[in-house]
């Protein structure tokens, strides 16, 4: 046996181990995915597609007023229709760094859990934070509270994030981005508009 396919025996193993259990939620004969149910689950965010100029509102520190800056953002559908991928780039100082900050965000439908989950990783402190949310009215309040993937400081109290997607339409939307200690009392510190510059 060489030392290769000593390596590959446990990915093997974990593979067949994820066939077989694919295999017996399925009772042997009906699919356990369905492409077209998880594409159906994500029509509602299709308006958000597009180009998108973007202004954001942001409350200021320590009694600070609030102020604003612009962006571009680019959403495209993705993975045959079954996620969106987000591109966005925001100042530094919302990181706590001296430079423009780049995220790249996935929204996806979970078509046996039933909710919206996304996906953001930014490449200043390199965190790939995870909401997930049910679509309540036409709003979308997605959370990191049940995920765990919620900001931890040094002293380790607990730093919670609600994005809050709303008034959705095929050439504007807006997100709010609320903070939270406990995860049940939410505070707005920004606000941001998106109004579409392209398809």
């Amino acid at each position: 046996m060489t030392i290769e396919s000593t390596r590959l025996r446990p990915l093997l193993s974990a593979a067949v181990g994820i066939l077989l259990a694919a295999s017996s939620l399925r009772g042997g004969t009906d699919p356990v995915v369905d492409t077209a149910e998880a594409a159906k689950g994500l029509a509602p965010l299709l308006p958000l597609v597009g180009e998108w100029r973007v202004t954001f509102e942001e409350r200021g520190r320590r009694g600070e007023p609030w102020t604003r800056f612009e962006t571009t953002s680019k959403i495209t559908s993705i993975m045959a229709g079954t996620a969106l991928q987000q591109t966005l780039a925001v100042r530094g100082r919302t990181f706590g760094v001296d430079r423009p900050v780049n995220l790249l965000g996935i929204f996806s439908w979970d078509q046996f859990q039933k909710r919206y989950r996304v996906a953001f990783h930014d490449d200043a402190s390199g965190l790939l934070d995870i909401y997930e949310a049910v679509l309540e009215k036409g709003r979308l309040p997605l959370s990191n509270v049940r995920t765990g993937t919620y900001f931890v400081s040094p002293k380790g109290e607990r730093g919670y994030t609600r994005l809050t997607l709303r008034d959705m339409t095929e050439n504007a939307f807006v997100l709010d981005v609320e903070g939270s200690k406990d995860g049940t009392k939410w505070d707005l510190g920004m606000k941001a508009s998106f109004v579409r510059t392209g398809p």
